[in-house]
């Protein structure tokens, strides 16, 4: 049962390209010139991936899957961002929503720094791996589903953080957008 959120939400994605595709099927057959480059852009990181995990190596075939979904399943998002954003109205609603987003993951990483791999396993997590850093002889624990690194969580912080300060500065946003993002910022500057 831990592992059917997951699940579903790989469904919803499938749902969520299919029903960009399908609702102007024009998008698929005669895209935009900049959709044709994002794509083409995609596609070529794609082939670049799947050409990588072709070279030999002692992980299954299994792993090697979970590694391409990790890699490459989230990038068309990128492609439904596009054609929703039609205006700065809307890049505004995108960053909000990224400022709520982010607000959540990075309270839960605060949470996990207090309460462990214990307050992990309480939430309904049937495993959490342990990561060693050999340099500092750190002990991390990793969230089944999540980030695969603590340094891709950084940067995942990082990155919000960068894009949500662009909404606290902006003057033409809704003042509870501006607070719901500085409260992020702060929440993600402890985080990291």
């Amino acid at each position: 049962p831990a592992t059917l959120p997951f699940i579903y939400k790989d469904m919803m994605l499938v749902v969520i390209y299919l029903a960009v595709v399908l609702v102007d099927l024009r998008r698929l057959f005669n895209p935009s010139p900049l959709s044709r480059g994002i794509t083409a852009t995609l596609g070529l990181f794609s082939g670049l991936v799947l050409i990588y995990l072709l070279v030999p190596t002692p992980v299954s075939l299994l792993s090697e899957l979970v590694a391409v979904k990790q890699r490459l399943f989230y990038i068309p998002l990128l492609v439904v961002a596009y054609f929703f954003i039609r205006s700065i109205d809307d890049m505004r609603r995108l960053v909000t929503a990224l400022a709520a987003y982010s607000l959540a993951v990075a309270g839960f990483g605060i949470y996990l720094f207090f309460a462990g791999p214990e307050g992990l396993r309480g939430l309904g997590a049937g495993y959490s791996p342990i990561i060693y850093a050999a340099q500092t002889s750190v002990e991390t624990w990793r969230v089944p589903g999540t980030f695969t690194s603590p340094g891709q969580y950084g940067v995942f912080l990082m990155f919000n953080g960068l894009v949500v300060s662009a909404l606290v500065v902006d003057g033409e946003a809704p003042r509870w957008a501006r607070i719901l993002a500085l409260i992020s910022l702060i929440t993600i500057t402890i985080a990291m």
